[in-house]
């Protein structure tokens, strides 16, 4: 199948604000992204944990604010295959 067409509709396709309550929140790019999750209902420095994503990628683990789309907190450490539980330390 060839996606020519439907990609050059999307490129020219208009940029536009989203629609309420959604709204615009700063880009975070990561790579090899291997698991995401959603955190438990409990309060975490002031946020609510469900408002937090879990990002484990092949250059480490990092948390994200789904609220304000900042990263709070970021581990280097590489997971590797035969590590069965990561901890991150907030």
């Amino acid at each position: 199948m060839d996606w020519t067409a439907l990609r050059d509709r999307f490129r020219r396709a208009p940029l536009r604000p989203p629609p309420a309550p959604w709204r615009h929140l700063p880009v975070q790019k990561m790579g090899g992204i291997t698991d995401v999750g959603f955190g438990t209902p409990s309060r975490v420095e002031g946020l609510t944990a469900p408002d937090l994503l879990l990002v484990a990628s092949s250059t480490g683990t990092g948390v994200f604010d789904c609220v304000t789309g900042q990263r709070v907190a970021r581990d280097h450490e590489e997971i590797h295959p035969d590590n069965s539980v990561h901890h991150l330390h907030l």
